[in-house]
């Protein structure tokens, strides 16, 4: 995340804990995060750098918003692996739309029954839009109209789960108060969160 516009360290932290929390949720693995201030042109703002580690799923990842980003690759797969995809791609977009969605819950003071959020982060956007076009290729059910909405709301019903609202809160402290975490702290900090995983390897 790179925006030129003032930011508090606050919104930017629990920003980058909304990727972080829901990398988790979807069994990957979050290696470091790093928040910086940066003096831009006058702008006191803050930035941040977040390395995420798509473990299992990075091959389709990287069709999807990578180098290697290709919708001819899609239209080309078999059935089982066209299956995977779209699973991927819907758990990829709860992570990139995840940081807007949980900012944007902060700067409401969590009422998560307030208004329709207006304010996502546009790389991010543009990210999901074209997850959403490949979802197109693959799946003659997907409704790209609903697309977006319908991930933001399936986020925040996953954030009033109390264990998930309590882990944003202590990964955007930590993340606020030391600038720099890497995956061991992390890790302690979301321990508990994903049932079905423990920091993207698959639990016992």
């Amino acid at each position: 995340m790179d925006y030129r516009t003032a930011r508090t360290c606050d919104a930017v932290a629990f920003h980058e804990t909304g990727h972080i929390v829901f990398a988790c949720l979807q069994g990957y693995r979050c290696e470091y995060v790093q928040l910086n201030r940066v003096m831009d042109t006058g702008i006191d703002t803050w930035t941040a750098r977040t390395s995420i580690d798509f473990l299992h799923d990075a091959f389709y990842v990287s069709r999807y918003i990578g180098i290697d980003a290709d919708i001819q690759f899609f239209k080309k797969l078999d059935i089982p692996a066209r299956r995977k995809s779209i699973r991927v791609g819907h758990r990829l977009s709860q992570v990139l739309l995840a940081g807007s969605v949980v900012e944007w819950l902060y700067k409401q003071n969590f009422k998560v029954e307030s208004a329709g959020i207006t304010d996502i982060e546009w790389i991010d956007m543009i990210k999901v839009d074209y997850i959403s076009y490949a979802l197109s290729e693959l799946d003659g059910n997907h409704d790209a109209s609903l697309f977006i909405p319908k991930t933001i709301q399936q986020i925040i019903e996953t954030i009033k789960q109390p264990e998930i609202s309590d882990a944003i809160q202590r990964v955007a402290e930590l993340i606020r108060v030391r600038k720099t975490l890497k995956n061991a702290s992390l890790e302690e900090a979301l321990e508990g969160i994903a049932p079905d995983y423990q920091f993207g390897r698959k639990s016992a």
